[in-house]
Parts: C-alpha cells; sequence; structure tokens
C-alpha cells in the first residue's frame, strides 16, 4: 500500500505535536513579552517619578 494523499500515521503525530509544541512557546514568549513590556513602563515611570522630586 502506498501513501499518495495522507501522510504516514507517525508523520502525522510528529506534524501534530510540532505545531502544538510551537504554539505553547509562542504563548509562553507572549507573556514574558508583556512583562518585560510592564518592567519598562514601571521603570520608565519611576525615572519620571525621581525627576519630578528633584
Amino acid at each position: 500500500m502506498q501513501w499518495t494523499a495522507i501522510a504516514p500515521p507517525q508523520e502525522n503525530f510528529m506534524r501534530i505535536l510540532s505545531i502544538v509544541l510551537i504554539s505553547c512557546f509562542f504563548l509562553a514568549s507572549c507573556e514574558t513579552i508583556k512583562g518585560v513590556g510592564r518592567d519598562v513602563e514601571d521603570a520608565g515611570e519611576a525615572i519620571d517619578d525621581s525627576i519630578d522630586d528633584e
């Protein structure tokens, strides 16, 4: 039996696993970038506050 239109089951599993892992890494990196953005914003506000105090 030859596979013409459908990939072998193991290849399908690896493809699905790859998509799931890439999606998880993407979602985790988005959350990390949000955290960095909040830290930079907080640092900027702290600098503004220190300049205003002087």
